[in-house]
């Protein structure tokens, strides 16, 4: 069996690893191979076309057609700070698009907010 693991994480296993927090052994077989992304409030500029790629996969399963954004609902977006990186701007996508119901994606932002 020839099988290939990609594994995410926010913590810098290395330091994890000198810790006694992960095993070594573990680390050593799942690090062949890095891919450092910077987190999401490092780059704002990747929002908009990351909410575009969700509220496309929610229209086709949810049978709504977006055509539109508000700008202030994207400035709202990129002002925010995204603890939850990626993760968090998909649920927002996803909760939006549940709430809306004509062809503009209704980004309820103080309601997001208050959430976090």
């Amino acid at each position: 069996m020839d099988v290939r693991i990609i594994a995410a994480t926010n913590r810098d296993l290395a330091r994890v690893v000198c810790q006694g927090g992960f095993r070594e052994d573990l680390y050593y077989r799942l690090n062949v191979f890095q891919i450092i992304v910077p987190p999401l409030r490092e780059r704002r500029e990747d929002i908009l076309p990351l909410l575009w790629s969700f509220v496309q996969g929610f229209s086709k399963r949810m049978g709504k057609r977006i055509e539109s954004i508000p700008q202030k609902g994207v400035e709202a977006l990129q002002a925010y700070s995204w603890p939850g990186n990626v993760r968090e701007l998909r649920n927002v996508a996803e909760r939006a698009m549940i709430s809306t119901t004509g062809a503009v994606l209704h980004l309820d932002v103080q309601r997001w907010r208050s959430q976090v």
